[in-house]
């Protein structure tokens, strides 16, 4: 009878499974948004006993509270080119031990024109294609990341955050001393080349590869309007050989135990 029963299913187009109770199955980890991924970061620092003295947030805009959250005992250098968000970057140092910069990161010192968009948010040292919005061009002063750390005594190792808008190779070219003494950068990286001569998955990938660094994380997909192709995508990238990839096994042997003899038990929940 169970038999016919998929069979009359099957014919229609679907598929017949067994309900499970609650506590059968564990849910699986799904990890989707930066806070998401930066709570699993936070969570194996407290494991492996890494403590960042220093966390530097490239492109503040508004703030990046599931950031400063995860790591509520560390330094905060804020480095911002908008003016428009000077009270965001004043509220935020009244809340946490930080220090802001009203400036954009760059490869030297000195000043760039930033095209800012009509929401702040999409402003950018590179040209954006989309030449029909209506921009706004400022010149802004420039700093490198590594002086700022050098002037202000900052303490390593690092976690490096930077949302640049397409200018995130620009930053990183100013921060090759810093980088080489943090374990975690992450990175919105577009799969798009959304302004002119901008750098896209690829090209960042081998230039962190380059560098020592390799992707640990994938999330905040964000979808353009045009077609509702993946745009974007936020990266945490960690040192190659470092504290976050101290093994490349799979699972351990109690998981994988447990996995052989419950196969419908998600095994990656099962006490290491």
């Amino acid at each position: 009878m169970k038999k016919v029963v998929q069979w009359l299913f099957h014919s229609f187009g679907f598929h017949i499974t067994r309900i499970r109770k609650s506590n059968e199955v564990t849910k699986r980890t799904t990890r989707r948004t930066l806070a998401d991924a930066l709570e699993h970061i936070a969570k194996l620092s407290w494991e492996i006993g890494f403590e960042p003295p220093t966390v530097i947030d490239v492109g503040v805009a508004d703030g990046t509270p599931e950031l400063y959250r995860r790591f509520p005992k560390s330094k905060f250098l804020l480095i911002e080119p908008l003016e428009e968000f000077k009270d965001a970057l004043k509220a935020i140092c009244k809340q946490y031990d930080a220090t802001y910069v009203l400036a954009a990161a760059a490869g030297q010192k000195g000043t760039t024109f930033i095209n800012i968009t009509p929401d702040l948010d999409g402003s950018s040292i590179l040209k954006p294609k989309e030449s029909y919005l209506d921009f706004k061009i400022r010149e802004v002063p420039t700093v490198t990341i590594d002086s700022l750390v050098d002037d202000l005594g900052l303490k390593e190792p690092f976690v490096l955050k930077v949302d640049a808008q397409s200018s995130e190779l620009h930053v990183l070219a100013g921060a090759i001393r810093t980088m080489e003494a943090s374990e975690v950068i992450v990175l919105e990286v577009p799969l798009f080349q959304f302004v002119e001569d901008g750098p896209q998955f690829f090209d960042i990938v081998t230039f962190l590869k380059q560098k020592g660094f390799v992707v640990y994380d994938i999330v905040g997909h964000n979808y353009r309007p045009l077609d509702d192709a993946l745009a974007e995508v936020d990266i945490v990238f960690v040192k190659e050989k470092g504290m976050f990839r101290s093994s490349h096994l799979f699972a351990s042997p109690k998981q994988r135990e447990r996995q052989f003899a419950k196969p419908d038990e998600r095994f990656e929940h099962i006490p290491i």
